[in-house]
């Protein structure tokens, strides 16, 4: 979340939950209820799945915390001394386990042994209620979370529509010696929506608990890399002094792959049409000056570029089945 931006559904979430996990552990009559507050307010995380897991992290320390306490305030006495030889070895033992998160809630947790002198079985019953009131609170709390699903796919769109803006550009500046105006600002924008795009996908994995929505992570990562590829078709083209007659071609195949380009487009057809293309370059006359020769090298590795542009784009929709093609493809209206 970025500086300055306020989680209100999550504000309201704790605001409610916390003092609701007071209130449940009041009722019961357990000791030290204003604990079952502070652990809700600990446990309820951005999504779903850190939110269970963390959940599990404190748990388990828990269980190592009440163990702990078992074995040293008895045989110590409930004093600082023995609080001071628990969190020693808790410390060293979370650090290892990687149970960091459970560290803070049982530590506190286990204070309140020391204040009631005993480590009886309603002493750790009492704590062991207030830690699944306090997490469960917390977890049922954060099963309210926004669908993010029409922010994903307005980045998705958002960021075809650039890109074929930018097929768009390049089909006409490739055939144009000024391009004093031409320049790549426009990938900044596709850039900042791939990694918007990124952080919503993410999101909505660890708020679903599957890994069936990894679809929109893979079009993203998809996307990057064709980006990646028209930077440098973008700088190719900069690189050329004079606009060979192939130029033209190539500029009229551009605006074929700007108007088809879309989320199903399976780009067979495209990469059918660039290898004639290509082709036909071959057995096109040579050459006549040094500088033509370079300027033609150029348009040849636009080429190269495209057919890697279309072949990641061609492989993505290869690696779909036809169940996700199903979900994703007739879900989405363009």
């Amino acid at each position: 979340m970025g500086k300055g931006r306020i989680n209100y559904l999550k504000w309201i979430k704790l605001s409610i939950a916390a003092p609701l996990s007071m209130i449940i552990a009041g009722v019961l009559g357990l000791n030290y209820a204003t604990s079952a507050a502070t652990i809700t307010l600990l446990t309820v995380q951005d999504t779903k799945k850190d939110t269970l897991e963390i959940s599990i992290k404190r748990i388990l320390a828990f269980a190592v915390m009440t163990g702990l306490c078992f074995l040293l305030f008895p045989l110590i006495g409930y004093n600082v001394l023995a609080y001071a030889a628990f969190l020693c070895i808790f410390l060293l033992l979370c650090y290892i386990a990687g149970l960091e998160s459970g560290i803070t809630m049982n530590a506190v947790l286990a204070g309140h042994y020391l204040g009631v002198g005993e480590m009886s079985l309603a002493a750790v019953g009492n704590e062991a209620a207030i830690l699944f009131i306090g997490a469960g609170m917390g977890i049922l709390a954060n099963l309210i979370m926004p669908e993010n699903l029409q922010k994903i796919r307005k980045d998705q769109r958002q960021i075809d529509g650039a890109m074929k803006r930018i097929l768009e550009r390049m089909s006409v500046y490739l055939c144009q010696e000024d391009r004093s105006d031409y320049t790549g600002e426009c990938f900044e924008q596709v850039d900042k929506l791939l990694e918007s795009m990124e952080r919503e996908a993410k999101l909505r994995i660890r708020n679903t608990f599957t890994k069936g929505d990894t679809y929109f992570i893979s079009y993203m990562q998809m996307r990057m890399r064709q980006c990646e590829v028209l930077k440098s078709v973008y700088g190719s083209i900069m690189q050329l002094t004079v606009i060979p007659m192939q130029a033209e071609i190539l500029s009229r195949f551009l605006k074929e792959v700007s108007d088809s380009f879309h989320e199903t487009n399976n780009a067979e057809r495209l990469l059918e049409s660039l290898a004639q293309m290509r082709s036909g370059f071959k057995i096109s006359d040579l050459p006549k000056s040094r500088e033509e020769f370079e300027n033609r090298a150029v348009l040849m590795q636009i080429a190269k570029d495209l057919e890697q542009f279309l072949k990641i784009k061609s492989k993505f929709v290869a690696q779909l089945s036809k169940e996700e093609q199903q979900k994703y493809w007739t879900d989405n209206e363009q």
